[in-house]
Protein backbone atom coordinates (compact mmCIF):
# COMPACT_ATOMS: atom_id res chain seq x y z
CA UNK A 1 0.00 0.00 0.00
CA UNK A 2 1.45 3.59 -0.78
CA UNK A 3 1.36 5.87 2.08
CA UNK A 4 1.10 9.28 0.96
CA UNK A 5 2.77 12.30 3.50
CA UNK A 6 0.05 14.69 4.45
CA UNK A 7 2.18 18.22 3.13
CA UNK A 8 2.25 21.72 6.18
CA UNK A 9 2.75 24.58 4.27
CA UNK A 10 6.29 25.27 5.19
CA UNK A 11 9.51 26.15 3.72
CA UNK A 12 11.16 22.82 3.25
CA UNK A 13 7.59 21.81 1.30
CA UNK A 14 8.15 24.60 -0.97
CA UNK A 15 11.31 23.91 -2.07
CA UNK A 16 10.62 20.27 -2.44
CA UNK A 17 7.99 21.67 -5.15
CA UNK A 18 10.32 23.92 -6.80
CA UNK A 19 13.06 21.31 -7.61
CA UNK A 20 10.36 19.03 -8.92
CA UNK A 21 9.59 22.27 -10.76
CA UNK A 22 12.72 22.78 -11.91
CA UNK A 23 12.73 19.21 -13.14
CA UNK A 24 9.82 19.24 -15.26
CA UNK A 25 8.27 16.91 -12.46
CA UNK A 26 4.82 17.39 -11.96
CA UNK A 27 3.70 18.50 -8.37
CA UNK A 28 -0.29 17.48 -7.52
CA UNK A 29 -1.23 18.64 -4.11
CA UNK A 30 -3.91 16.48 -2.21
CA UNK A 31 -6.12 17.86 1.27
CA UNK A 32 -3.69 20.81 1.32
CA UNK A 33 -3.22 23.05 -1.72
CA UNK A 34 -0.23 24.96 -0.96
CA UNK A 35 -0.47 28.09 -2.23
CA UNK A 36 2.51 29.45 -1.92
CA UNK A 37 4.12 26.90 -4.09
CA UNK A 38 3.91 26.42 -8.26
CA UNK A 39 2.20 23.03 -8.26
CA UNK A 40 0.80 22.22 -11.42
CA UNK A 41 -2.96 20.95 -9.81
CA UNK A 42 -5.00 20.78 -6.38
CA UNK A 43 -7.38 17.51 -5.62
CA UNK A 44 -9.41 19.01 -2.42
CA UNK A 45 -12.82 20.28 -1.15
CA UNK A 46 -14.47 23.63 -0.54
CA UNK A 47 -14.28 23.59 3.69
CA UNK A 48 -16.51 26.59 3.58
CA UNK A 49 -19.45 24.43 1.46
CA UNK A 50 -18.49 21.59 3.79
CA UNK A 51 -19.30 23.25 6.89
CA UNK A 52 -22.32 25.13 6.16
CA UNK A 53 -23.94 21.38 5.23
CA UNK A 54 -22.20 19.84 8.29
CA UNK A 55 -24.10 22.55 10.36
CA UNK A 56 -27.11 22.60 8.48
CA UNK A 57 -27.43 18.59 9.14
CA UNK A 58 -26.37 18.95 12.99
CA UNK A 59 -28.80 21.52 13.53
CA UNK A 60 -31.94 19.38 11.86
CA UNK A 61 -30.58 16.55 14.04
CA UNK A 62 -30.66 18.38 17.33
CA UNK A 63 -33.29 21.43 17.00
CA UNK A 64 -35.56 19.93 19.72
CA UNK A 65 -32.92 18.68 22.30
CA UNK A 66 -32.42 21.63 24.67
CA UNK A 67 -28.87 21.91 26.79
CA UNK A 68 -25.15 21.46 26.85
CA UNK A 69 -23.64 19.99 23.38
CA UNK A 70 -20.14 18.40 22.93
CA UNK A 71 -18.71 18.93 20.07
CA UNK A 72 -15.24 16.15 19.27
CA UNK A 73 -12.90 17.58 16.40
CA UNK A 74 -10.02 15.60 15.10
CA UNK A 75 -7.90 18.17 14.06
CA UNK A 76 -7.55 22.10 12.84
CA UNK A 77 -7.62 22.77 9.52
CA UNK A 78 -7.02 26.08 7.61
CA UNK A 79 -9.38 26.90 5.46
CA UNK A 80 -9.39 28.69 2.18
CA UNK A 81 -10.10 31.93 3.77
CA UNK A 82 -7.51 31.90 6.35
CA UNK A 83 -5.06 30.53 3.69
CA UNK A 84 -5.82 33.89 1.63
CA UNK A 85 -4.89 36.27 4.65
CA UNK A 86 -1.01 34.14 4.64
Amino acid sequence: MLKLPISTENSIINEIVKNFNLQQKPVIALRSDLPETNRNAYVGNDQIAAGSTAAKLLMSSIKSKKGDILIVISQPFRCQQERARI
